[in-house]
């Protein structure tokens, strides 16, 4: 039987919350009270999420995306990327803004894959291992 895998958007923040700390359990949650929400589901279980938060009227951040161990590498994460791209898109948002840690190569690989380019923002707002990126829609 094949695996089937879908994506919507979500208000139901415990159950992003819950999966966001079965992934990434040491880090800090992401999520702001303007922040929206997607979850990726395998066959109905939750497999993967995205996090996309406002930070002007041109602009979304993109806060989060995340993959269980066990399905990654199928280009779901890319999958997620395009998610957020098309609602950021639909709400008239002009560039998202993102970064990742110099040591994960696998977003920085996605990122690249989706068109993002690596910027140096004005207000650098992490620290000195990572990389920050922008892509214009």
């Amino acid at each position: 039987m094949s695996k089937k895998f879908s994506v919507r958007r979500t208000d139901s923040v415990d159950k992003v919350i819950e999966l966001f700390f079965t992934i990434s359990p040491d880090d800090d949650w992401p999520g702001r009270d303007n922040s929206v929400y997607w979850l990726m589901h395998l066959d109905k279980e939750p497999c993967g999420l995205t996090i996309a938060t406002p930070v002007d009227k041109d602009t979304i951040y993109a806060a989060y995306s995340g993959i269980l161990p066990g399905v990654r590498g199928k280009g779901l994460g890319r999958r997620l990327i395009a998610v957020r791209e098309k609602w950021a898109r639909a709400q008239g948002y002009k560039h998202v803004v993102t970064y990742t840690l110099t040591t994960n190569g696998s977003s920085m690989y996605n990122l690249f894959k989706c068109g993002y380019k690596v910027y140096d923002p004005a207000y650098p707002y992490q620290g000195n291992d990572v990389v920050y990126f922008i892509k214009n829609l």
